[in-house]
């Protein structure tokens, strides 16, 4: 990441801004926790493969409180999410980040670790619902989502469940593999979700939502649809 000075020699207005409006206002809200808030600008950096400002932010993560095995999960995860060539380029940062720090392989998450608990009810339900819509089009995207994704990445213990939810997506109508932040936010709020912040991801029409979930989901039968 260029150092204030450098941002100065080339911008002096957009270092005022970073010290006056990035650091000292938005880093500084109470919606989230500079924990969170750190997990959050990682996810937003990794999925948007923006690797020069990430070493800062990475180390910023670290003494926020954020643990090695979490920084090195969210990029596994986001792997499935933003692609896998952005998942390599963040290795390639982090990496030597945490060689500086002496982070050693005891503290990243095992390769095979015991899994959460799964809902079996409510995986069913989704695996019927995914099959419906994709099943005929791309039956390996609904054979890997529910091998790859469900039944293994969602249920790795080092992101702790009841933690804050991210989600990125573009302000587009489904049917241009998009979400539009209205949806997404009555679809989570339907099963008890809370937003708490949402940030743009210019120029693509993109944003970046956080949620808090609750202290225990609905029944499915009480969950009402949402519709565009």
């Amino acid at each position: 990441m260029p150092t204030l000075d450098d941002i100065r020699m080339v911008a002096p207005a957009l270092e005022k801004y970073t010290q006056g409006r990035l650091l000292g206002e938005v880093w500084k809200r109470p919606g989230l926790a500079p924990r969170d808030r750190s997990i959050v600008t990682l996810a937003a950096l990794i999925a948007r493969n923006q690797t020069t400002d990430m070493p800062y932010y990475v180390n910023l993560a670290l003494d926020n409180g954020v643990r090695p095995r979490e920084i090195s999960e969210v990029i596994t995860h986001l792997a499935f999410y933003s692609g896998w060539p952005n998942a390599m380029s963040a290795v390639a940062v982090t990496k030597d980040v945490f060689a500086a720090r002496k982070v050693g392989n005891d503290q990243l998450p095992p390769v095979s670790p015991q899994p959460l608990p799964l809902d079996e009810a409510a995986e069913a339900q989704r695996a019927s619902r995914v099959g419906e819509q994709f099943g005929k089009v791309a039956p390996g995207v609904v054979q890997y989502t529910t091998d790859v994704l469900f039944r293994d990445l969602w249920l790795r213990p080092a992101l702790a469940p009841g933690g804050r939810v991210a989600i990125i997506d573009l302000d587009k109508p489904t049917g241009e593999h998009g979400t539009p932040p209205e949806l997404l936010r009555c679809e989570l709020a339907a099963v008890g979700y809370r937003e708490v912040d949402v940030v743009s991801l210019a120029p693509a029409d993109g944003y970046l939502a956080v949620f808090v979930p609750p202290a225990s989901l609905q029944a499915p039968e009480a969950i009402r649809p949402c519709r565009q």
